[in-house]
């Protein structure tokens, strides 16, 4: 019995594993929060996939839809540059606008440059939160189309992403709870099956 509970939790550790639990993105939602616009980013980044181009320019909290460019968190004297993301050349017809205010880590989509931005302190695959507001204005008002826009690098293990949600955009469900409950079924029956055979 003890052979076969440790058998299950093998099979159930790689069905989990399989599914994809470990992949880390970092996601950006920007929403209409009364009358002000609101991004906020969370997630973590991992750079192995890309190119280290050193020191980088210096950007502001912004947003330019036009050219897909978005810069959160607190500014930093001094940026670090890594390119060869890919993904969508704009997410809406606006212009530059600087954000009324900013918070957290600093992190930097320039699409023009293919490239991701970072602060010094910045260490691949560490959690990283920051968050810009523009006030008084509304999603139309900063020229941005609502949707999802996704951005990507590197291959296998390396594989991540930059994910924009712009607007209310609804969040996919993971898919291991489904797993889970399927692997939790089987093992249920097994051992209704072995408690048949005992009697």
């Amino acid at each position: 019995m003890r052979v076969t509970s440790i058998r299950w939790q093998g099979i159930l550790a790689a069905v989990l594993l399989s599914a994809g639990i470990a992949n880390a993105d970092f996601i950006v939602n920007v929403e209409q929060v009364g009358s002000n616009v609101v991004a906020t980013g969370s997630g973590s980044i991992n750079t192995t996939g890309l190119t280290d181009e050193g020191f980088g320019p210096d950007f502001s909290p912004s947003v330019e839809p036009d050219e897909a460019n978005l810069t959160l968190g607190v500014p930093h004297a001094h940026t670090f540059e890594y390119v060869s993301i890919s993904g969508p050349s704009s997410f809406g017809s606006g212009g530059f606008v600087l954000a009324s205010s900013d918070t957290g880590d600093f992190v930097a989509l320039d699409e023009s440059d293919s490239a991701l931005l970072f602060a010094p302190t910045f260490v691949s695959g560490n959690p990283l939160s920051d968050s810009d507001t523009w006030d008084g204005t509304t999603l139309a008002g900063l020229g941005l189309t609502p949707g999802t826009y996704t951005w990507t690098w590197g291959t296998g293990v390396n594989a991540d992403s930059f994910i924009v949600n712009i607007g209310t955009v609804a969040t996919p469900e993971p898919e291991y709870p489904g797993v889970l409950l399927l692997v939790l079924g089987a093992m249920a029956a097994s051992q209704r099956r072995r408690a048949r055979r005992r009697i």
